[in-house]
């Protein structure tokens, strides 16, 4: 995935611009928001085929905090299947990234 990750063409296509952003820090940092990505996508229970990778964007809070910010079709469709809250655990080395997700309701 790290290798996929220092695509330009790749990051272009499956990261919004403020995930971008980030990764100019450490390439690490694009290859475990994508794996974010899918466990959220899988979370909704869709997986890609519901949700493209751009519509879910993996950002940092101050604290260095990983959270779920949602396009807004990803947006609809969370309310649809009542998700109020994504709760997200990333961990990266340089070969290998893990995430894992869990959406909650109301």
């Amino acid at each position: 995935m790290v290798s996929a990750c220092q695509n330009k063409h790749f990051v272009q296509k499956y990261f919004s611009a403020e995930e971008q952003e980030l990764f100019q820090l450490r390439i690490e940092r694009a290859a475990v928001n994508f794996a974010g990505k899918e466990a959220v996508a899988k979370a909704f229970g869709t997986g890609f085929r519901g949700l493209h990778p751009r519509e879910i964007a993996i950002l940092r809070a101050e604290s260095g905090k990983p959270y779920v910010k949602l396009a807004e079709n990803a947006q609809r469709m969370a309310e649809e299947l009542g998700i109020s809250r994504i709760l997200i655990t990333l961990t990266d080395t340089s070969e290998l990234a893990v995430a894992q997700a869990v959406c909650l309701g109301d």
